[in-house]
C-alpha cells in the first residue's frame, strides 16, 4: 500500500465524479438551440464526445493507480506506471496548449483540469 498512490486514486476519483455528475449537466446548458447551423451543433456534439472520453480516462486513471496500489495484479508496474505518467503528461501538454492559445488565455484560471493530471502524474512517478 503505496499513500501516494492512494492520494492519486482518490484524486481522479474525485475528478472522475465531479466531470460525471457535475460538469455533465454544465456541458448540456451550452447545448444550442436546434434553429443553429448543422456545423455548430456536430461542433457541439464534437465537445460532447471529448468530454465523455476525459471521463472514461478519469475513470481507467482512478482504477489503474488502486491496482497499482492495493493489488499485486500487474506483473510489469514499472511499465504500467511509466504508460500513465505519458498518458497523464499528454493530457497536461494538451490542456495547457488549449488555455495558453491566445483565445484560452482568459481562460486560464478557470479550465485547471491540467492541474489534476500533473499531480496525478507526480503521485505516480514519486509513489513508484
Amino acid at each position: 500500500m503505496n499513500a501516494l498512490l492512494i492520494i492519486g486514486g482518490v484524486l481522479s476519483l474525485l475528478g472522475f465524479l465531479a466531470h460525471t455528475f457535475f460538469g455533465t449537466r454544465e456541458h448540456m446548458t451550452t447545448k444550442p438551440t436546434q434553429e443553429v447551423q448543422h456545423k455548430v451543433m456536430t461542433n457541439w456534439y464534437q465537445g460532447l464526445s471529448a468530454w465523455h472520453l476525459v471521463t472514461a480516462d478519469l475513470f481507467m486513471f482512478t482504477a489503474l493507480f488502486f491496482v497499482l496500489a492495493f493489488t499485486d495484479l500487474v506483473s510489469h508496474p514499472d511499465f504500467i506506471s511509466h504508460a500513465l505518467i505519458a498518458w497523464l503528461s499528454s493530457w497536461t501538454v494538451a490542456w495547457l496548449a488549449v488555455v495558453l492559445s491566445r483565445n484560452g488565455r482568459p481562460h486560464f484560471v478557470k479550465l485547471l483540469q491540467w492541474v489534476l493530471f500533473i499531480l496525478l502524474a507526480v503521485c505516480l512517478y514519486f509513489g513508484m
